[in-house]
């Protein structure tokens, strides 16, 4: 009898080691989460600055690149079989139609 019960034992810490791992890599997991969120947060105010200044930018910027990584980069005009004219931002991808 006794030798089950140290049985019964043995597998419950062997449940806790595995638990504790679990739970080690979780919150690894989750302290890179915060790091990642805390950075994005700190960039916003910055972004929400150049979201202002964005109206008085000359020409078609990007407003991706320009608000998210402060970046003037030109719109480039693409071919179109409708009224309104196309661009795509060469750098992101960022594409919009603009009707004349």
């Amino acid at each position: 009898m006794r030798k089950e019960l140290v049985d019964l034992a043995l597998e419950r810490k062997d449940e806790l080691s595995r638990s504790a791992c679990l739970l080690e890599r979780q919150i690894a997991e989750t302290t890179a989460k915060l790091h990642a969120l805390k950075a994005e947060a700190s960039e916003l105010p910055q972004k929400l600055k150049r979201v202002d200044s964005y109206r008085h930018e000359k020409g078609k910027i990007c407003p991706h690149c320009f608000v998210n990584v402060g970046k003037r980069i030109e719109l480039t005009s693409m071919s179109s079989e409708t009224n309104e004219d196309n661009f795509k931002c060469k750098t992101c991808g960022f594409e919009i139609s603009l009707s004349p």
